[in-house]
């Protein structure tokens, strides 16, 4: 098998009727190569997957995630990401892919380093060969790029624990990823706290009832050395579940769910999931949510 048709087997795997589900599974699959770069590279000796992408790709969140996020296991000011890049182009190519790997200048030391993975998406023509994704990739406007965020936190929140995860495309590999518990605080962090301007992004209102509904537990120990490094709460004030939930209570009194449905509706197959949505409903949500000890 050649590795233009483990391309298309991993396509595949995807239910594609559209242009959109056609371009969310090309970039699920770049995602995947690109760990699969990193992998081979020896980035998970020092850093860890944990985000949306990490949730879909190893523990079944369905929806599609843009980014790829990773974390230090021990802060590294000095760390670079950029030796990655030439590992990550040389795989792509080994698999008939030509990307390009730039790295995002800041002016101010956030502690994230930001690189972007980017393809012009007429380049598909050339590397598919099914009818079907020909014709789909045909119709997509020549000016397009698949493009895909690249963030590594060099000084992350710590008191949080890591397992191996397995991936069997487009290879067999381990990756390093956060537990679960942390993911979560990860994302209820993010709930209570992500500055998106006057937007709301549903995608982590969708993934905290993914959650509970899962009944995973929320590593609380996690969540506050989180809020604490992100200057919204004090190292020596306590945080336990019943302010965990009164936050979360506050917090969806301000929600606009009409917003929130909307900006999710682009990384799900069936939006009338969403119906259930409401101030009342999140909050029955919250009172479910399980902790871990």
């Amino acid at each position: 098998m050649n590795d233009i048709s483990i391309i298309e087997q991993m396509l595949e795997r995807h239910e594609i009727k559209t242009r959109d589900d056609f371009m969310n599974a090309v970039k699920e699959t770049f995602q995947e190569i690109a760990l699969l770069s990193l992998y081979r590279a020896g980035f998970f000796e020092k850093a860890c997957f944990y985000g949306g992408t990490a949730l879909r790709l190893l523990y079944g969140l369905d929806r599609f995630s843009e980014d790829l996020d990773f974390s230090l296991m021990q802060n590294d000011e000095k760390y670079d990401v950029e030796r990655y890049f030439p590992k990550i182009i040389k795989e792509f190519i080994a698999f008939g892919a030509n990307v390009a790997v730039l790295k995002k200048i800041k002016l101010s030391d956030s502690g994230i380093e930001t690189a972007f993975l980017t393809a012009n998406a007429e380049s598909l023509v050339l590397i598919l060969k099914n009818r079907k994704f020909l014709e789909l990739a045909k119709k997509i406007d020549s000016k397009q790029k698949i493009k895909i965020k690249i963030e590594v936190d060099k000084k992350p929140p710590l008191k949080f624990e890591t397992e191996s995860k397995t991936l069997i495309l487009p290879v067999t590999f381990h990756i390093t990823a956060m537990t679960l518990p942390d993911l979560y605080a990860g994302k209820m962090h993010a709930v209570l706290f992500r500055s998106w301007g006057n937007r709301v992004k549903g995608r982590d209102w969708y993934d905290f009832e993914w959650y509970v509904k899962k009944g995973a537990l929320l590593n609380l120990e996690h969540l506050k050395e989180r809020m604490i490094m992100s200057g919204d709460w004090k190292k020596e004030d306590n945080f336990d579940a019943d302010i965990f939930k009164n936050l979360m209570t506050a917090k969806i009194d301000s929600l606009d769910i009409k917003s929130a449905k909307k900006e999710v509706e682009p990384f799900i197959k069936n939006a009338d999931i969403l119906n259930s949505w409401s101030k009342e409903y999140f909050k029955t949500l919250t009172g479910l949510v399980r902790f871990k000890n």
